[in-house]
């Protein structure tokens, strides 16, 4: 059984086209979440394969609450297995943020608006992940 993908994104539009794109190429379910703190409480309730989260989200200008959110992940203090795969979407990051992330092995920053084949290739690799996850388990 695969585990479900969590995707955070405050606009519905966007988190249904990525929902669509992640059945269509037969991965796991996407679990959806329209803020940081909907998405810890998701955390806290079931484990995760991989994780699309934004730098920043509703009430979270500064992305502080993000980075509470992958420290807790790195932490183990989830559900979910603490290397988990976890990708980032952003309007912009400053060089510390870059920093941050990578030193908590973010996969990939995607800036926004980032293009259908980019996502596409995102899905592509938490699919693979999950594969890898599913032959070493």
């Amino acid at each position: 059984m695969k585990l479900p993908i969590l995707l955070v994104e405050s606009n519905a539009l966007v988190r249904q086209a990525v929902a669509l794109t992640a059945a269509s190429l037969s991965l796991g379910p996407v679990s959806q979440a329209a803020s940081i703190q909907g998405a810890l409480r998701l955390m806290q309730s079931q484990p995760f394969a991989a994780a699309i989260l934004p730098l920043q989200s509703d009430g979270d200008e500064d992305g502080r609450q993000f980075f509470e959110l992958l420290d807790a992940l790195r932490a183990g203090s989830t559900q979910s297995d603490q290397a988990i795969a976890v990708f980032v979407t952003a309007a912009a990051c400053s060089k510390e943020e870059v920093g941050q992330m990578m030193a908590a092995k973010v996969r990939r920053i995607l800036i926004k608006p980032f293009k259908a084949r980019t996502l596409i290739d995102v899905l592509a690799e938490i699919s693979a992940a999950d594969s890898v996850q599913s032959v070493t388990a």
